[in-house]
């Protein structure tokens, strides 16, 4: 959340020099904006495993931790990995005038 606030969002870092964007996504507001709103489905990922699992774990209840682990591990880590997709292809693409390797 911090990468967020500081406007370096982590998916971006990961993201952008995989698709040969580098860093130059930071020049673009809409792209920037972009890798903003898929930070922000790992952040609330993260989120939602520590608001169900934790309390789970602090009770003791070993089955019900056991079936959200089961549940909130791949499964969920897959989904968000799909709406990261979904999100950074449907968005804006870098500007023509960003592209030019610096």
């Amino acid at each position: 959340m911090v990468s967020i606030l500081v406007r370096w969002p982590v998916i971006g870092l990961i993201i952008g020099p995989l698709l040969e964007e580098n860093f130059r996504w930071r020049k673009d507001p809409a792209r920037t904006k972009v890798y903003i709103k898929a930070t922000w489905l790992w952040v609330g990922m993260f989120t939602v495993r520590l608001l169900i699992q934790y309390p789970l774990y602090l009770s003791g209840n070993v089955n019900a931790l056991g079936t959200a682990r089961l549940i909130m591990g791949y499964p969920l880590f897959i989904a968000t990995a799909w709406a990261t997709w979904i999100v950074i292809k449907s968005g804006p693409k870098l500007r023509d005038d960003l592209k030019a390797v610096n």
